[in-house]
């Protein structure tokens, strides 16, 4: 279970998030009336924002598949991950190497969704304490949505178009 490094790497993204779109040592009005300059200073921080999650993202999934591979003794890389009992019912072709490859790539991928989120969240708003109260807000929302409603619920769609379902990626890739 993945879910205290998802906190993690989510509290550090939003982290990252409030130094890079927060800093302002007094450049910005003077970039803001040269030509391309908003447009090309918003591009910057969204680039180095999405690199940086990405980084976060790769290295502490990495982390998590090194420590689970050494308690859990996965040595053989290229069994199928149908021979591990959780992915019996797995219905994609993939051996162990492969499947940690597409799970890396799902979680990274879900906690870009979070940067584009915190993004458009400071990008609208210029008062600080609004823009952290509402991205811990929209977070927590988020979380209680997914994890309050019922797998079997008539509003189960906003459990699973939720980003939080997306970074379950075990469930996502491991279930039928």
């Amino acid at each position: 279970d993945f879910f205290i490094t998802d906190c993690f790497i989510i509290a550090l993204i939003f982290l990252a998030g409030v130094y890079i779109f927060s800093v302002d040592n007094g450049l910005n009005r003077l970039i803001k009336t040269t030509l391309r300059g908003r447009k090309t200073t918003a591009l910057s921080k969204l680039t180095a924002y999405g690199i940086l999650t990405f980084a976060i993202s790769i290295v502490f999934v990495l982390l998590n598949i090194f420590v689970s591979s050494a308690v859990y003794g996965v040595d053989d890389f290229g069994a199928k991950v149908q021979s591990i009992p959780q992915f019996r019912n797995c219905t994609l072709g993939l051996n162990i190497g492969e499947y940690y490859a597409v799970f890396m790539l799902s979680k990274a991928v879900a906690y870009l969704s979070f940067t584009f989120l915190f993004t458009l969240v400071f990008a609208c708003f210029t008062s600080p304490i609004f823009r952290y109260s509402l991205c811990v807000g929209i977070t927590a929302t988020e979380y209680l949505l997914y994890s309050i409603i019922p797998n079997n619920s008539v509003i189960n769609h906003i459990k699973y178009i939720n980003i939080f379902s997306f970074t379950d990626t075990q469930s996502l890739l491991s279930q039928y």
